[in-house]
């Protein structure tokens, strides 16, 4: 290859390649990507599936001697209210809260609420101090019986459960009623497991796979603050608190975890979730003259163990997936697959307030993000020009190899053999083809031994003998005494003639 040829080469690759990095380049730069922690995206992971749960008791206190206690106004029925966070675990509607939270057996659950309420009522009334009620609660946990509207039977419970908002924004104010279909007691474990029955399915969370995790592992606490003798509104936005996993602590030999996430009365049964956005347990507890945030979740081993006896699935269903991707692409700048993806959600779950307020957010960016398919077809445009500019290159560097050859040995002769041209020999190219035409030639017999040589065969050779001043191959003139055509280089073969014969001979006709 000559240097010319490397030249042209490179200077083709080179172009292509520029080609392709232009048209890549140019196109408009993409937006930044909507700036957000690891908090927020496990946040905006959790949101959804958060619930806010209202357990109603109905009851009546006996003292230990079987004595119905009244209320101020005489009534012995006592209704109490308690309030709880929760999260779906399934889109058919499994939610799972704090065992405590539905409790009706154990003086942790109806038994403490309904308590609580009747001494609050006292206080209220006058009849009591503060520091009395603190005394009876203790005592009452200890030697009263609560019962519902069977003697004997366990306090009436009602638990209703509040998906904050429907995907419009607008307040959902009828409760979905659930049923308990299996709980722990605070000291068993303190899980339970609700089932309501959705008009669409409800958005889920995961709970993980793996039951341990490491000390000083990131942790979000969320759920509903509030007490057990003051309703959370449905309208509240829910909390969420930070900290890490301090320890591995029992209580009465069960496993629970120990967290730096701050919690609040109303918050039982909300979940704990990594920075993965995977639920790894539900609040439970925290020490009740602890200033410290210090609390305890439950084990993830339990909780899974609950969802897994009863047949509730532990994989995302497709809108749920496509939540989470949308979230992925949204956070990424990639507003339009963001919106497409949030669609997909709310076409199976229209009461998916978060999926709804993303989708209004990604589609007020579109300007911000330059259109996938131009930035496509400007990086293919670009390669399609480069590749154009290559394969030009490869048709036209042989030409002008080619023509280069031809121009350093223009109108070479004997290129078709058995041919004679008919005209001039063009300046470039080989003479065209043409029919076969005999050069004017005349043989002679040598009539003297001395001017040839015998054959051997007892005839006489045949001697090509040139047309005096003319090439007998290609027509061109030539002085009389030359022994080669100074056009085409055909040698001649000179041979006394008589005058006669040069008389008879004549130029070769031309065209």
């Amino acid at each position: 290859m000559t240097n010319q040829t490397r030249r042209v080469l490179v200077a083709a690759t080179a172009g292509a390649a520029l080609a392709a990095t232009a048209a890549f380049a140019t196109g408009p730069a993409a937006a930044a990507p909507p700036a957000a922690t690891p908090q927020t995206k496990a946040e905006a992971v959790l949101t959804p599936s958060l619930v806010y749960l209202e357990t109603t008791w109905h009851g009546w206190v006996r003292d230990e001697t079987g004595k119905l206690l009244p209320q101020p106004d005489g009534t012995t029925e006592i209704t109490a209210q308690a309030s709880c966070s929760g999260f779906v675990a399934d889109s058919t509607g499994f939610v799972v809260t704090a065992g405590h939270c539905v409790d009706d057996q154990s003086g942790q659950g109806g038994k403490s609420a309904l308590i609580q309420t009747l001494l609050a009522e006292w206080v209220q009334a006058g009849e009591i101090s503060s520091s009395d009620a603190s005394s009876l609660l203790t005592y009452g946990l200890t030697n009263w019986k609560v019962e519902g509207q069977v003697a004997d039977s366990n306090p009436d419970r009602a638990v209703a459960v509040y998906q904050t908002s429907a995907a419009s924004g607008v307040t959902v104010t009828t409760p979905m009623q659930a049923s308990v279909v299996d709980y722990k007691a605070l000291d068993n474990g303190d899980v339970a497991l609700l089932k309501v029955q959705p008009s669409t399915p409800m958005p889920a969370i995961e709970v993980a796979a793996n039951a341990t995790q490491e000390d000083g592992t990131e942790v979000i606490a969320a759920g509903y603050p509030g007490t057990v003798s003051q309703v959370v509104d449905p309208k509240l936005q829910p909390s969420f608190k930070t900290g890490t996993i301090s320890s591995k602590q029992t209580r009465n030999g069960v496993p629970f975890t120990e967290t730096s996430a701050a919690s609040t009365p109303g918050m039982s049964g909300g979940p704990v979730i990594g920075l993965d956005g995977r639920v790894l347990g539900t609040v439970s507890f925290g020490p009740t003259q602890e200033t410290q945030a210090f609390n305890f979740m439950t084990d993830t081993g339990i909780l899974r163990s609950m969802l897994v006896s009863h047949g509730v699935s532990t994989t995302l269903s497709a809108p749920d997936q496509a939540y989470r991707q949308g979230l992925n692409e949204y956070f990424a700048g990639k507003y339009h697959a963001a919106a497409a993806d949030f669609d997909k959600v709310l076409a199976q779950e229209p009461n998916q307030a978060q999926a709804q307020a993303y989708r209004s957010k990604a589609i007020a960016a579109f300007g911000e993000e330059p259109a996938a398919s131009n930035k496509g077809w400007l990086l293919w445009g670009g390669i399609g020009l480069g590749a154009a500019v290559l394969i030009a290159a490869a048709i036209t560097i042989p030409l002008l190899l080619s023509r280069r050859r031809r121009n350093a040995a223009p109108g070479q002769p004997g290129t078709f053999p058995g041919t004679t041209p008919t005209g001039p020999v063009p300046q470039f190219g080989p003479p065209p083809a043409m029919p076969p035409v005999e050069p004017p030639v005349t043989t002679v017999p040598g009539p003297r031994e001395s001017e040839h040589q015998a054959t051997g065969d007892g005839h006489e050779p045949q001697v090509a003998v040139s047309h005096l001043g003319y090439c007998p191959n290609c027509g061109s003139p030539h002085p009389a005494e030359a022994h080669f055509c100074t056009e085409c280089g055909q040698p001649f073969l000179t041979v006394t003639r008589t005058e006669e014969q040069q008389q008879q001979q004549q130029p070769p006709a031309k065209a």
